[in-house]
């Protein structure tokens, strides 16, 4: 074996080893991104998703809270019927007995 030989081989092993690296760390950083992308459309599908039933769940607790509020103000104004026929029963009472309010 000459010397150009010996060194020929000497430097193709490295470089071959070299290229089959390289090949391995390309194929390997595609596939990462291709796990990348497909974790986040399923991030995004995730998002959209929660996103649409908490407007779902706001547009039913709104619902909600207005019913509660008219049941609310129906009571109140029963409440306040029934005050003021208190009120006129009391001064009826207060008239007939001859006490009068200032």
């Amino acid at each position: 074996m000459s010397p150009e030989q010996f060194y020929v081989s000497v430097a193709i092993g490295p470089a071959v080893t070299l290229i089959v690296v390289l090949v391995g760390v390309f194929l390997n950083n595609s596939r990462i991104n291709q796990f990348e992308n497909s974790l986040n459309k399923r991030i995004d599908d995730l998002d959209r998703h929660l996103n649409q039933r908490i407007d779902d769940l706001r547009d039913v607790l709104r619902a909600e809270m207005a019913r509660d509020h008219s049941e609310m103000l129906m009571k109140f104004a029963d409440l306040d019927h029934r005050i003021n026929g208190l009120d006129e029963r009391l001064t009826r009472i207060e008239n007939s007995l001859g006490l009068n309010r200032p």
